[in-house]
């Protein structure tokens, strides 16, 4: 019995630990705590299914395997609250520039966040789809801006991502 007390008090101090460490890179603004969102954005496909992976190698650019991908609280908090999206960025150590996408997580569809990250990557603009502000989208009528533009999303795309309905 005194064991069984034991393991269940050390677990609880284990979770209680781990709570702790994730709540501080939350309060701090650190990118650890968005690690799994993290591993599964380098597997991110465009809405077509290609994978980003080749259309990253197809740019014609030298990123070779030596890019990144960050988010952390502060992101998510300047995206806003967007069903199924995570704000995630792209950099290159070659490059002074960063690039805005939006990841689906359920689909793992990555699409671009700025108008300038769409002229890089236009393979990840869905065929038909035009970018579109976000506060517009999400009917705050707010103009969200991060970094380096205005945030924007393709318009129909947004809508089924994120299960809502076209304005009337």
């Amino acid at each position: 019995m005194k064991r069984a007390i034991l393991i269940l008090g050390c677990a609880a101090l284990a979770v209680f630990a781990a709570w702790l460490v994730w709540f501080v890179g939350v309060l701090f603004e650190l990118e650890y705590p968005y690690t799994l969102t993290l591993m599964h954005v380098r597997h991110a496909v465009s809405v077509g299914g290609k994978p980003f992976s080749e259309i990253l190698k197809a740019d014609g650019a030298t990123w070779a395997s030596r890019y990144h991908w960050h988010t952390c609280s502060y992101c998510a908090d300047a995206f806003g609250e967007h069903k199924n999206l995570t704000l995630v960025r792209l950099s290159s150590p070659y490059e002074s520039m960063s690039y805005y996408f939006a990841y689906c997580r359920p689909t793992h569809v990555l699409v671009p966040l700025m108008e300038r990250t769409a002229e890089r990557f236009p393979s990840l603009m869905p065929t038909g789809d035009e970018l579109r502000p976000l506060g517009e989208l999400d009917g705050t009528g707010r103009t969200s801006s991060f970094g380096e533009g205005e945030l924007k999303l393709p318009k129909n795309w947004y809508r089924k991502a994120t299960g809502a309905e076209p304005n009337a």
